[in-house]
């Protein structure tokens, strides 16, 4: 927990109350060290994958541009969308 405050320059104070509601909706799990109980590891859950906007966006339907279609000199652009 330490080193995820650290890389993302933010308080100890401030990373805890902004992970506490994450674990909360099962998004994280915190766990004390095996090693030193000093420590938490903080670990992302298959909840929050699942609901990651990454994942979302992988597998999501692609999108379609349409924009107006532009007369040329030689034809005129007759696709729809």
């Amino acid at each position: 927990q330490r080193e995820l405050g650290e890389t993302m320059a933010i308080d100890h104070s401030i990373l805890v109350t902004m992970l506490n509601p994450l674990e909360a909706d099962g998004l994280i799990e915190r766990k004390r060290s095996g090693t030193d109980r000093r420590r938490h590891v903080v670990t992302v859950t298959p909840a929050a994958s699942a609901a990651s906007p990454t994942r979302r966006k992988r597998n999501a339907k692609p999108r379609t541009r349409c924009s107006p279609a532009r007369p040329s000199s030689s034809a005129i652009n007759s696709e729809s969308c």
